[in-house]
């Protein structure tokens, strides 16, 4: 840290800089600039938004959910959110007003910090089984996440209870490196 003061006086602060250099510690997880794109709905029906948050996703979504509110008049209304990167803006604007009765939609720019992620095949008594991994910055693994419907299809074929292929994929995630 450095400071200097300045000649020139001033009447109601001091003259003075400040500078630092300061080194950032490797954090876990890649920042990102995002947007969240909002609207509320409260004369569209469920099936409607269902189907927009299908077509929002397959357009470059990084995530669409719902959220419960209230609406003028007391009535209960549906507050469609989308995640997506700065660049698709245009095209989930394009959706959300073709698809659906909203008539606004706020946007928000926000900074996100995602984990580094990855499908690893893991194998069970039951046969191969894709699963989410998510690792911190020294290789450790953070989460852990069978996909279901793989998981769903093998219980379905060998004629056992879903949970008993997701714990079998569970716990044979590796470690990984410390």
């Amino acid at each position: 840290m450095a400071n200097s003061f300045g000649k020139r006086e001033l009447l109601h602060r001091p003259n003075l800089l400040r500078a630092m250099l300061v080194e950032t510690a490797d954090g876990m997880g890649t920042e990102e600039a995002v947007e969240e794109l909002a609207c509320n709905l409260d004369d569209c029906t469920g099936e409607v938004i269902g189907y927009l948050s299908e077509r929002l996703l397959k357009a470059g979504a990084l995530d669409v959910w719902t959220e419960a509110v209230q609406m003028k008049k007391q009535r209960p209304g549906v507050k469609l959110c989308v995640l997506s990167r700065p660049a698709e803006r245009e095209a989930m604007l394009e959706l959300m007003f073709r698809e659906s009765t909203t008539l606004g939609v706020r946007i928000a720019p926000l900074l996100r910090r995602a984990l580094e992620r990855r499908n690893e095949e893991v194998s069970t008594p039951y046969g191969p089984v894709r699963v989410k991994i998510a690792r911190g910055g020294d290789g450790a693994v953070l989460s852990a996440k069978p996909e279901f419907d793989e998981c769903r299809k093998i219980a379905e074929t060998y004629g056992i209870p879903v949970k008993e292929v997701l714990r079998a994929a569970s716990t044979r995630v590796p470690d990984g490196e410390k």
